[in-house]
């Protein structure tokens, strides 16, 4: 009986510090499961890309050169982009500089898509859009 007690308290404790079922964004909130998907389809592209080229490429806005990047992580947080969902992607380079890649995914189709990857920052210091 007090095994049962202990185990269904620990579960409440988890459950309430997991907190609701949406995570905020700038524009709103996003279900779960729709947070889930498009981690999980970012997660895939990232790694389809990599195994693909090696590393991941993107364009230095600065020199117009590939940057060739390690994948880090990708953040949890998902926030409503035009017709998609929007996260952000933390990649280095060999000297460890972090690069902050924004992907939208559209989740409309039948089978979610990434369908944008911009340049965000730059070792924490913002990309201007100007120079995308």
């Amino acid at each position: 009986m007090i095994r049962l007690f202990t185990i269904a308290f620990a579960t409440a404790g988890a459950l309430a510090l997991a907190g609701p079922a949406y995570t905020a964004g700038a524009a709103g909130d996003v279900p779960e499961a729709t947070r889930s998907q498009i981690l999980a389809t970012i997660q895939e592209y990232v790694e389809r890309d990599v195994a693909l080229k090696g590393s991941f490429l993107i364009v230095d806005p600065g020199t117009g050169e590939p940057l060739k990047l390690a994948f880090d992580h990708v953040h949890q947080g998902v926030k409503p982009e035009g017709d998609g969902y929007l996260a952000c992607v933390d990649f280095k380079d060999d000297t460890g500089k972090v690069y902050d890649v924004d992907v939208v995914v559209d989740v409309a189709r039948e089978e979610p898509r990434v369908t944008a990857v911009h340049l965000h920052k730059v070792g924490g210091e913002a990309v201007a859009k100007e120079k995308q």
